[in-house]
């Protein structure tokens, strides 16, 4: 059980798919109106829901490789919706290099933010990721969902 909309109310999911990562689960949200648990469809596309009640945040993580390289998301409730308002890719390219590219949601769509292509033997790669996971920030925050 978690508050997934942080609405107060205790909703509940279950875990259908796991392997070695990621995980993801289904989702009923308590739905005071009706007097019953609806499904979340939106929920069950977050690989690793992690829910963040402070900031009313959910964030998800999927690996991509081996090489630390993978997709991290973050989701807020935004008028009742369920919407991704920052999506982080790190791909390995053919040349050993990190791809780094940030999306965030502006004007009601994803857009990319920041994109960085970093050596792979090299530390920078890792701290930029970090700062655009430190969401939200005041440093890497968009004005407008």
């Amino acid at each position: 059980t978690v508050d997934a909309n942080f609405d107060g109310h205790p909703d509940f999911g279950y875990m259908y798919a796991m392997g070695n990562q990621p995980t993801y689960w289904n989702f009923w949200i308590w739905d005071e109106e009706r007097g019953q648990f609806i499904s979340e469809p939106e929920l069950s596309r977050i690989s690793c829901p992690v829910f963040d009640s402070d900031t009313g945040t959910i964030s998800g993580w999927a690996r991509g490789s081996a090489a630390g390289d993978g997709q991290s998301t973050f989701h807020q409730w935004v008028d009742g919706e369920l919407v991704c308002v920052r999506q982080i890719d790190g791909a390995l390219e053919q040349d050993g290099s990190l791809l780094l590219t940030v999306q965030d949601r502006v004007d009601g769509r994803l857009t990319e933010v920041y994109r960085g292509e970093f050596l792979a033997d090299t530390d920078g790669y890792a701290e930029a990721r970090r700062k655009w996971e430190d969401f939200p920030s005041e440093e890497t925050t968009p004005k407008t969902f």
